[in-house]
């Protein structure tokens, strides 16, 4: 009966701790997400702004995009 109770408590451990890698590895994935694509749309609103000015020195970065 002991090992019965034992192994029910050890399942459920393991799958509550599977559960929370799981969640932490979608919180991690998302915030990589966020920031590349926070990344390269703060590049093209500047692009947009200060690249398109010849004299700006920013100006040989707008060919990258």
């Amino acid at each position: 009966m002991f090992y019965k109770a034992a192994w029910i408590i050890l399942t459920i451990r393991t799958m509550y701790l599977s559960l929370i890698s799981l969640i932490s590895l979608f919180t991690l994935m998302r915030q990589k997400n966020f920031f590349r694509h926070g990344i390269s749309n703060r590049f093209l609103k500047f692009r947009d702004g200060a690249f398109t000015d010849p004299d700006s020195y920013f100006h040989n970065y707008a060919k990258i995009v």
